[in-house]
């Protein structure tokens, strides 16, 4: 990685389920590291491919997308680091966990930025 990108990027989704008929809150960031614009690169030319609008989302329950052309996405998607929070009591806390994951992420892999994006999302949330 050159010095020039040393901070990581992570794209953060949120979603929610029922286990055990109580409510859970998922949130997943997902980085590619090195192969960022390569991955990047893939995914706009399979949306051109599939004529969708370069900012338009492709979700899994989508109905623009057959099945078939949704599964198209995984290998691309599945090319990175996925880090997975699953929390029983709020999204709030579930960000705080993924924010302590992306800052111990950041710092095992020697990025810029770890200590800072914990001590906002502390100071954000008022915990410690």
């Amino acid at each position: 990685m050159s010095e020039s990108n040393r901070f990581g990027t992570f794209y953060v989704d949120d979603s929610s389920c029922e286990i055990g008929g109580q409510k859970h809150f998922i949130l997943a960031a997902v980085t590619y590291g090195d192969e960022e614009d390569e991955v990047i690169r893939a995914w706009m030319d399979k949306k051109a491919e599939f004529r969708m609008p370069m900012f338009e989302e492709v979700r899994w329950n989508s109905k623009n997308l057959s099945i078939d052309q949704r599964r198209e996405f995984v290998p691309i998607a599945s090319r990175g680091t996925a880090l997975i929070v699953l929390h029983d009591r709020s999204k709030q806390d579930a960000g705080i966990l993924l924010g302590r994951q992306v800052s111990k992420y950041c710092k095992e892999f020697g990025l810029w930025g770890s200590d800072f994006v914990l001590t906002r999302i502390l100071s954000a949330t008022g915990r410690s």
